[in-house]
Parts: structure tokens; C-alpha cells; sequence
């Protein structure tokens, strides 16, 4: 069992393994306009976020119905489209 400080301390170091920040904090301190950077680091992220997800979509309807005879095998989830069985799911929680 990891220990809280371990988690941590993976945690920090992980975090230091995406040094967008400390790049755009270089760039800034070099001379270039901070708001424009971050402004594009922005628009980029959004951006490549949204194409993974109209991507994944596009790729799913071209595929779903070369799944849908798998879905009997896949857990259902008991709770879906009957809001008053997850309220009671909830309640006695």
C-alpha cells in the first residue's frame, strides 16, 4: 500500500514531466508576449481536445454496428434511464 507522501511525491514528479509551463514561462522571460502565449496555448489544447473527441466520434459511427452484436456481453449499468431506481440507489447509500 502506497503511503500518502509517496503518492505525492509521484505526483510532483509526474507533474514536472509536462513542462508546457516552465516552455511558455521561458518564452516570456526571453521576450515574448506572455498573453499571446498563453492565448495560443490555450486555443491549442482546446483544439486538440476537440479533434480527439470528433475523431473518436467519427471512428465510433463508422464501427458501431460491428459492435452492437458485443453489447450483450459488456455489465449494464442497472441504473440507466430509470432516475427513481438510482434515487433509491442513492438514498440507501
Amino acid at each position: 500500500m502506497a503511503s500518502l507522501t509517496a503518492i505525492a511525491v509521484f505526483g510532483l514528479v509526474l507533474g514536472f514531466a509536462h513542462e508546457e509551463e516552465f516552455v511558455i514561462l521561458s518564452l516570456a522571460v526571453g521576450g515574448a508576449n506572455p498573453v499571446l502565449l498563453m492565448l495560443v496555448y490555450a486555443f491549442s489544447v482546446a483544439a486538440s481536445l476537440i479533434g480527439i473527441t470528433v475523431l473518436s466520434v467519427k471512428i465510433y459511427t463508422r464501427i458501431q454496428y460491428r459492435i452492437i452484436p458485443y453489447l450483450k456481453y459488456l455489465p449494464q449499468d442497472q441504473y440507466v434511464g430509470d432516475p427513481h431506481r438510482y434515487q433509491t440507489y442513492m438514498l440507501d447509500v
